[in-house]
């Protein structure tokens, strides 16, 4: 009779610890943007924020617009598949690879927890957040930190290099500079050659910033009109914890798609602004 009674009392914590599990774990299974050319937005909010369950699927749709646009997300992980419009059955990362016009639908599947920023290759201005818990119901933080080496190089006029350059090797690659940008100590690397995409590797400093990186091509390069020499090919904005590390992708509009297809190879300056001090730049190139 006492093992009995032992065994009810068992079963009744285990299912009541379920229940409270079960509780914290209450998120959506499923999320929808709908991308306009402006920017993209979750059904039933004016938000780009979403948060869903362990193993659960976005939709993301271009339903009507003037312009190209598709869902470039920054990290591995999710697997996406485009189920309506001209690339149908397209899998991948960036999805569809090349933008397209009105029509498409792309769906993702998010089996693992974490912070999946999204953009799109052809306007910066649209860009979004899926966060996804783990099994118990956890948000994992965005950006987690990442032990990081403190920048210890000092500029010294006359010398290679530039106020706010570490001779650090970057983790933008074997060819990078790790720049000190603000006041905070944010420092960012970018490869100096890089293929099909352009990003870039932001590692907070002592406190929460907001990053704009803007990309800039030689007007001539483009075939563009106008007396610049240099035309803005893309932009994004980016929020980085104190110590976090976290990869960004800029997305190129269509006129620096179109000359890197002409070229083969497109020469790229780099504009890092932290907001209330000056701009940091540095040129890479991006080839096919």
């Amino acid at each position: 009779m006492l093992n009995r009674l032992g065994l009810l009392a068992a079963t009744a914590v285990a299912l009541g610890a379920g229940l409270v599990a079960s509780a914290s774990a209450q998120h959506p299974t499923s999320a929808r943007f709908v991308i306009t050319d402006t920017r993209a937005t979750a059904v039933g909010t004016d938000s780009n924020d979403v948060t869903i369950a362990l193993g659960g699927t976005v939709r993301f749709e271009y339903p009507q617009g003037a312009a190209k646009h598709n869902v470039n997300l920054e990290r591995v992980g999710p697997e996406c598949a485009q189920v309506a419009g001209a690339g149908t059955g397209t899998r991948g990362r960036i999805v569809p690879p090349d933008p397209e016009g009105p029509g498409w639908v792309v769906q993702c599947h998010f089996p693992a927890p974490g912070v999946y920023h999204f953009g799109s290759d052809e306007n910066g201005t649209i860009h979004g957040v899926v966060r996804v818990a783990d099994a118990n119901g956890y948000v994992p933080p965005d950006n987690t930190p990442t032990p990081t080496p403190t920048p210890t190089a000092t500029y010294v006029p006359g010398l290679p290099g530039g106020p706010g350059t570490d001779t650090t090797n970057g983790g933008g690659g074997s060819d990078s500079t790790m720049i000190v940008a603000g006041k905070s100590g944010l420092r960012w690397s970018a490869t100096k050659s890089q293929r099909k995409s352009l990003r870039i590797v932001l590692t907070g400093g002592s406190e929460r910033t907001t990053v704009t990186v803007e990309a800039q091509a030689r007007r001539t390069d483009l075939r563009a009109k106008g007396k610049a020499k240099r035309l803005r090919v893309g932009r994004v904005t980016r929020t980085v914890n104190a110590g976090a590390r976290v990869t960004v992708s800029i997305p190129l509009n269509a006129q620096a798609k179109s000359a890197l297809r002409r070229l083969k190879k497109l020469s790229l300056t780099l504009h890092v602004t932290v907001a209330g001090s000056k701009a940091t730049a540095q040129t890479v190139t991006l080839r096919r």
